[in-house]
C-alpha cells in the first residue's frame, strides 16, 4: 500500500477494509464475512469484495474462493496497518 499521507479514495477504502478485517478478527476470534465488513465500513458488499481481492493480489490477506469466513490478514497486512 502507498504509505504516503496522500492516498486515493480507492486506497483509503482498501485500507479501511483491511483494518476492519483485522479488528473484527481481534474482537471475535474468527474472520468477518464480507457483509460484516460492508456494515463496518459503510461500503457496499460488491465493493468490499473487489477491495478484498485487491488485498489478496497485494499479499496483505488470504481468502479461499467460494468459502465464507476465510479472510485472514497476513503478516504483511498487519505491518501495513502500523
Amino acid at each position: 500500500m502507498n504509505t504516503s499521507a496522500a492516498r486515493s479514495p480507492s486506497e483509503v477504502k482498501t485500507y479501511r477494509v483491511l483494518e476492519a478485517a483485522n479488528n473484527y478478527r481481534l474482537l471475535h476470534s474468527w474472520p468477518p464475512s464480507l457483509r460484516e465488513i460492508a456494515a463496518i465500513t459503510g461500503i457496499s458488499t460488491s465493493q468490499v469484495n473487489a477491495h478484498v481481492w485487491q488485498l489478496v493480489a497485494l499479499g496483505l490477506v488470504t481468502q479461499e474462493p467460494r468459502r465464507s469466513r476465510t479472510l485472514v490478514v497476513t503478516k504483511a497486512g498487519k505491518e501495513a496497518l502500523q
